[in-house]
């Protein structure tokens, strides 16, 4: 099933452009919105995000980065097609994230 929009979809939205939400209004909204897509609109939005975060800086000047994974079950953007974009294209680049193992969080290295 494909949805035809007739203002911008949900990933292409800006949200809480006057600042009248608080910090924790915009984050309910924001998971609604998430929960609420389709399985082929969260795979466009998490493309759509992996390409801005390609050309958000310089990344070769980057030596290392720590990030967050995503919640599936929350919808959060799919990053892993940027995070193999940075293995791939700056082996030398230490990237880490958190993983809990036993009940406890680690900071892990990636590669």
């Amino acid at each position: 099933m494909q949805r035809v929009y007739i203002i911008k979809p949900p990933w292409k939205q800006r949200y809480n452009k006057t600042m009248s939400l608080t910090k924790s209004e915009l984050r309910q909204r924001l998971k609604q919105a998430r929960l609420e897509m389709l399985e082929e609109e969260h795979r466009l939005a998490s493309q759509a995000i992996a390409e801005r975060l390609k050309n958000m800086t310089d990344w070769s000047k980057v030596t290392s980065l720590h990030y967050f994974e995503p919640l599936r079950q929350q919808l959060e953007p799919d990053i892993n097609g940027f995070i193999t974009y940075l293995e791939d294209m700056y082996p030398a680049m230490q990237l880490s994230t958190s993983r809990l193992i036993n009940d406890k969080w680690e900071v892990i290295g990636v590669h």
